[in-house]
């Protein structure tokens, strides 16, 4: 590929402690200074492709604005979640006080650089079985690939597909599975991940070291990671067995409610952040979009009431009806689903009904194994993932401790966690012994307004708020003893990815000029 060799800027122009961004042949790159060393990466992040410029920075490392992702200016490694991929790195050389930077064309054009990752040796007897393929399974299985790990890797997936973008399918329901595949079957195949598809765990047996699946087959393994993910809790009133009733988990569920739903009225029950997506999405394709929810206001408990008021009058500007109360009943004619009728006798009229009421962990297939899981489900593991000797788990089923509050116990469902979990656990199955240090990361997006949260705090007794927030233009910070624990921002920048940066270093007294 054509190479391109360009003077960029003046050494001068470069400080410690900042990031520029410059324009080279087709594309741009990033520069900056750290201890007087300058180095040059990839300008976009590799997750959904956010200008790297307008995110938050500190000592050579870069936050996505978007999403949270981390990477270092240095080597353009990625060093959080979410994304799969790191930065292009290229040549930088300084003569006569001008910065000069080398790369190819291709890699200007193509920012996202696949690590290296060792395939598998035939002569290697370990098998390390990974049971789900979410972002965690995939994530775990490349990290072993990438710090060269050469038995056999197994992927296990209940589905029919390679590991997705699984956040999607709230926002953009109409998207074909393919197009949301985070990899393709070739691609895994030539690193030595091998796909086990429609293949759902039924048992463990931790001491053969032996998982059974549904369909009566059998995989031993001498190392076991735990990624089976969550599964939409299910609707126990009558009625619940009706037609046009959905769940959503899968590309198939997503396609589905988007066809059945155009322009039907259709009603949804649970206004948590995949309600308030598909609420979002719908409201112009339904007829009409009404929301059950067992609070006043969407998301109170963890972003507070004033912001979760203003998201729900966005909401109802944009014609979503709201309703606060329980489902006593749904009811129906020929089968197919009418109406849903609440606690005290109100019927909404309906074509379709989307449950959106939480989901629970997918670990029953361990309940005779010495896996120990706590009342809600939720597998108990430590700073490293484990379990039990040899078995690892991560993701949404998990409760793990939390470096950020003295090592409470706490479970979150969120890609960015899962991805972190399964580079984790890969880490400590090759012995490596590293504790999991990872700000959560999380978003939703409503309307074309990102909310985007960083941290963790399930209990909080003070909001300090800088900006609007019925303009929807705020940062809010979550504080417990006179500490910020975490943030909540809409359309004010890169706030929720400079915070992660603070947790990180323990900067967390509120800010002074709230």
């Amino acid at each position: 590929s054509n190479m391109i060799k360009q003077t960029v800027c003046n050494a001068t122009d470069l400080r410690e402690g900042e990031l520029k961004e410059f324009d080279l042949g087709p594309g741009k790159v990033l520069l900056s200074k750290v201890n007087g060393q300058i180095s040059a990466v990839s300008s976009k992040c590799t997750h959904y492709g956010a200008p790297l410029i307008t995110g938050a920075y500190k000592n050579g490392k870069v936050r996505c604005p978007w999403h949270g992702a981390c990477f270092s200016t240095i080597t353009g490694d990625i060093e959080d979640f979410p994304g799969l991929d790191c930065l292009q790195m290229f040549k930088v050389e300084v003569n006569d006080g001008k910065v000069i930077v080398t790369a190819s064309e291709e890699s200007l054009i193509n920012f996202r650089r696949v690590k290296s990752m060792d395939g598998y040796c035939s002569g290697n007897k370990n098998i390390i079985l990974i049971l789900g393929g979410g972002v965690s399974a995939l994530i775990c299985a490349e990290t072993l690939r990438q710090e060269g790990y050469q038995g056999e890797i197994i992927m296990a997936t209940k589905e029919s597909h390679v590991p997705y973008d699984r956040t999607k399918l709230s926002k953009a329901l109409n998207t074909k599975p393919s197009d949301l595949y985070l990899r393709d079957n070739n691609f895994l195949n030539e690193k030595g991940i091998i796909m086990a598809f429609d293949k759902l765990a039924v048992s463990v047996d931790i001491i053969q070291r032996k998982v059974t699946f549904a369909d009566h087959s059998v995989q031993s393994y001498t190392k076991l990671f735990i990624a089976t993910g969550s599964q939409p809790r299910r609707l126990d009133i009558p009625g619940n067995d009706l037609e046009n009733i959905f769940y959503l988990r899968t590309p198939e569920n997503a396609n589905d409610i988007d066809s059945a739903c155009i322009n039907k009225d259709i009603v949804i029950l649970g206004s948590g952040f995949i309600g308030m997506e598909l609420a979002c999405y719908f409201v112009n394709k339904a007829k009409s979009v009404s929301v059950v929810g067992l609070t006043n206001v969407p998301f109170e408990k963890l972003l507070g009431e004033r912001v979760g008021k203003s998201l729900k009058m966005l909401h109802i500007a944009k014609g979503v009806k709201f309703f606060e109360s329980s489902i006593k009943e749904l009811i129906g004619t020929q089968g197919k689903v009418v109406g849903v009728v609440l606690t005290d006798g109100t019927l909404i009229k309906t074509d379709v009904v989307i449950s959106a009421i939480g989901v629970s962990p997918s670990t029953e297939f361990l309940e005779n194994s010495s896996v120990v899981r706590d009342e809600r489900g939720f597998i108990k593991v430590d700073q490293f993932m484990k379990c039990y000797t040899d078995v690892y788990a991560g993701g949404d089923i998990v409760s793990f401790p939390y470096v950020y509050d003295s090592g409470k116990y706490i479970n979150i469902g969120h890609w960015q966690v899962a991805s972190a979990h399964g580079r984790n656990a890969a880490l400590n199955m090759l012995e490596k012994n590293v504790p999991l240090i990872t700000v959560p990361f999380f978003w939703t997006s409503l309307y074309g307004n990102s909310l985007r949260y960083a941290g963790h705090c399930s209990s909080f007794d003070q909001i300090l708020y800088e900006g609007n927030v019925e303009e929807l233009k705020f940062v809010a910070y979550y504080c417990r003893d006179g500490q910020v624990r975490a943030v909540a921002s809409m359309n004010c920048g890169a706030k929720a990815s400079e915070m992660a940066f603070k947790i990180e270093s323990g900067d967390i007294k509120p800010p002074d000029n709230i």
